[in-house]
């Protein structure tokens, strides 16, 4: 099963990298990786724009799972949020006959 470089720009096929299967080429992936350093420089100068916000948000999928300030700064959850199960019809106003109050 051949995978396609996301990339735009790139016309690679086939990427394997450290044993798991990637959507993005070798080249295209230590770009990427590059661009990150320089959103981390931005950041820490304290000199990033929204443009750049947006961009980094766009490549979150590159950034490593401990990298707090890149992962802060994509706006990337920290948790999955949960929905709140729903009560079945008079659930609720048992359970607020139960409250002590």
């Amino acid at each position: 099963m051949a995978k396609y470089c996301k990339f735009e720009e790139c016309d690679a096929c086939t990427m394997q990298m450290d044993g798991f299967e990637q959507n993005t080429c070798d080249k295209c992936w230590e770009k990427a990786k590059a661009k990150l350093e320089y959103f981390r420089g931005e950041i820490e100068a304290e000199r990033i724009s929204y443009g750049e916000i947006a961009e980094l948000a766009s490549l979150a999928e590159y950034i490593e799972a401990g990298d707090v300030l890149l992962l802060e700064w994509a706006e990337v959850p920290e948790f999955e949020e949960v929905e709140e199960m729903p009560l079945f019809a008079g659930t609720r106003e048992a359970l607020n006959k139960l409250t002590i109050k």
